[in-house]
């Protein structure tokens, strides 16, 4: 098979593989995790995501400028 080619199989081959359940495990257990990293930058930085609704609920949208303006002192920090 050459390198640029993809194999293809239905969901029933995939489900039926050995490591089907091994790679659902790995997949849930990542999504988890970034779900609650989600749900913690959100938390911490509820006054900010509240700003900007604020914003948004007062002119029904922002530019690109504003929106840049609006961020540009703001650092996204993993929890």
């Amino acid at each position: 098979m050459e390198e640029d080619q993809l194999i293809v199989l239905d969901r029933k081959a995939i489900m039926s593989s050995p490591l089907a359940g091994e790679y659902i495990a790995k997949v849930n257990n990542l999504l988890n995790k970034l779900m609650a990293e989600t749900v913690a930058i959100s938390e911490a930085n509820k006054d900010k995501i509240d700003e900007l609704a604020r914003a948004l609920e007062k002119d029904n949208k922002l530019t690109g400028a504003q929106f840049d303006e609006f961020m540009k002192d703001y650092v996204v920090v993993n929890p």
